[in-house]
């Protein structure tokens, strides 16, 4: 029975990147669901909680593997680490840069809104849907960026752009 080759640096990090990205999606979806909560009936508010709870653990579990070899493997051989020559720790940093970019579209709209809106909704729902805006736009990018190179892959040679 032959041994599995040990993973490369690259492959630590761009399963860091990946599990770290359906992380952000679990916790967009607890920060949504709690901004939500300030429109739900009050008696709703103990399933929200369970729920939120359940999706924080739910992130724990989904990026805690994966973090705890990077670190390992860090800790092993920093000087691999310093240079990392990775597409999707690349593409997970441009993710970055648009969530920030839809997020700060998103405080412009909410100065615009919050003049106009009622004034019953508390900070906490703003809060919640400005964090849920970061996270979210930062997984979806960075799987709409990974998905992007993925199919530019499948295309024959003489077809790709």
């Amino acid at each position: 029975m032959a041994e599995t080759p040990a993973p490369t640096t690259a492959q630590i990090v761009d399963t860091f990147m990946q599990r770290t990205a359906l992380g952000l999606v679990l916790i967009a979806s607890k920060f949504v669901l709690t901004a939500t909560s300030h429109f739900l009936p009050a008696a709703s508010e103990d399933m929200v909680d369970i729920t939120a709870v359940l999706l924080s653990i739910a992130a724990v579990f989904v990026i805690l593997p994966s973090f705890s070899r990077y670190v390992a493997a860090r800790q092993k051989d920093k000087s691999c680490f310093a240079n990392v020559e990775s597409y999707l720790a690349e593409m997970f940093k441009e993710a970055g840069m648009r969530a920030f970019s839809a997020t700060f579209v998103l405080l412009i709209g909410l100065q615009i809104f919050t003049d106009l809106a009622e004034p019953g909704l508390p900070i906490v729902f703003y809060l919640d849907l400005i964090v849920a805006v970061m996270t979210g736009s930062a997984a979806v990018s960075y799987f709409l960026l990974v998905q992007d190179d993925e199919e530019e892959e499948d295309l024959p040679e003489d077809e790709a752009p």
